[in-house]
């Protein structure tokens, strides 16, 4: 065996001497990495590397001992992007085909684990276990935990599964419709008060990741969480990351429902359902233990297009002359809110607005929603983030018409005469009398400032 100084050098020897020789390899750049994608590198680099597909890993070759030992050509191999390449984690964890003993691979060193509980202790369970044959495990030196830089993280242990979905009876979203009920996850403290900072789901099921609108996040009761969501649509993935860490005492649990609203789209036969893939994909001050990958209930998805009305909300100017209304309150906004495919008459239930101006909570109070002229719903103050929240207890929008909304304040003794307010329809929940389910609405936002001068 060669020792363990020249492993490196030997490697790439002997690959620079195989491409002067004029060996043959696979040169098309992989745009898509099927199952006959399995020993790859990149061309500038000669480490080898094995895919497993199953387990979404990559493993280096230590040296060509280890790749020819599976009596692998030099003609396998197939050259992939950086790009491409970097998608693919690295394994940390591999044993010997029928063998009980495990390793972490750290470089070319390798460590035993000592024991199940220590796949815990490290942060490891739920990772996956590479199968190698017993030459390719002997390229590792054998190495202490230190040396392989594994480091024992926090003591505290999250358990982490699947939670009740009390729609998935019905099996079945519409397109145009908002805050479905796709899954839960509940996380349980086992020994110690825990941190949760947030979490990365796939959405997993749909032909083309533009047929999600967004995505929010609530508790097990339904109330929102303070958290910043966000939906790639190119890579599927569900990213969340709590304003302020979720606290989760010992022997607690936290339930985390997320909901998903889809646009309007010719996409019926396809289904969706929402997965955790490994414990890395949770930010926590804890070990994560769960049976990893964790998905929620499968739903189909169908075209709501024929069946479901649709708010249509548009913004109008506030002329100079309607800002002052009388003994200092301003009319900050008006628009108009409508249904537009005549399908279903619409009950709305929230208008949250946010201030794209200077003004703050210093300077305007009272806020009242109007309709028609007559005040529908009121808020004191703005919340925590600067939003005007309105929760309406009835308006009612016929099918093929609409209302004229607007939105009125006082002003704060002491407020900001300089301050100005620029008002943005943030959010809107309503639901289709007919069917009940929460409809995506078309939001047209006018960019107008107004002074409070």
């Amino acid at each position: 065996m060669l020792k363990l100084g020249k492993k490196t050098l030997f490697i790439i020897n002997i690959l620079a001497i195989i491409l002067v020789s004029g060996l043959v390899f696979s040169l098309r750049p992989a745009s898509a990495l099927d199952s006959s994608y399995r020993q790859v590198k990149t061309a500038e680099s000669p480490a080898v590397y094995f895919l497993s597909h199953s387990a979404k890993r990559k493993k280096v070759y230590v040296n060509a001992s280890a790749y020819l030992g599976y009596g692998h050509k030099w003609s396998d191999i197939k050259i992939i992007s950086p790009a491409e390449l970097s998608l693919w984690s690295s394994a940390k964890l591999m044993r010997q085909a029928g063998t009980p003993q495990i390793y972490y691979i750290g470089g070319a060193k390798k460590a035993l684990i000592e024991s199940p509980a220590d796949l815990i202790k490290y942060n490891l369970a739920g990772e996956p276990i590479l199968e190698a044959n017993a030459n390719d495990l002997a390229q590792y030196s054998l190495a202490s935990y230190s040396e392989v830089g594994l480091e024992a993280s926090a003591s505290g242990i999250l358990d982490v599964e699947a939670g009740e979905v009390f729609n998935d009876d019905n099996n079945v979203f519409l397109t145009g419709t908002q805050g479905n009920w796709a899954g839960s996850f509940v996380m349980t403290a086992l020994s110690e008060t825990t941190e949760l900072s947030g979490l990365t789901l796939q959405v997993k099921g749909l032909y083309n990741g533009d047929n999600i609108e967004d995505a929010t996040i609530s508790d097990g009761s339904g109330n929102d969480y303070p958290a910043n969501v966000s939906f790639n649509k190119n890579t599927r993935l569900l990213t969340i990351n709590f304003y302020q860490p979720l606290l989760i005492s010992p022997s607690q649990a936290a339930t985390i429902r997320v909901n998903l609203s889809f646009r309007s789209c010719n996409c019926s036969s396809q289904t969706v359902y929402l997965e955790l893939a490994q414990a890395g994909d949770i930010s926590v001050s804890a070990q994560v233990r769960g049976d990893f990958p964790i998905a929620g209930p499968t739903f189909k998805v169908n075209d709501g297009a024929s069946l479901l009305g649709r708010p249509s909300l548009s913004e109008a100017a506030v002329d100079s002359g309607e800002s002052v209304i009388s003994n200092g309150k301003r009319q900050l906004a008006k628009f108009t809110l409508a249904e537009i495919f005549g399908l279903e008459d619409i009950l709305v239930k929230r208008l949250v607005f946010e201030n794209l101006g200077s003004a703050n909570d210093d300077d305007l109070q009272d806020f009242r929603l109007l309709a028609d002229g007559e005040t529908i719903a009121s808020q004191a103050d703005m919340d925590s983030r600067g939003d005007i929240v309105f929760d309406i207890s009835y308006l009612k929008i016929f099918k093929n018409s609409g209302k004229e909304l607007a939105v009125t304040a006082g002003l704060k003794t002491g407020y900001e005469p300089g301050h100005t307010v620029n008002l943005d329809v943030k959010s809107l929940w309503s639901v289709g009398q007919s069917y009940q389910f929460s409809l995506v609405p078309e939001i047209s936002n006018l960019d107008q400032t107004i002074s409070l001068d």
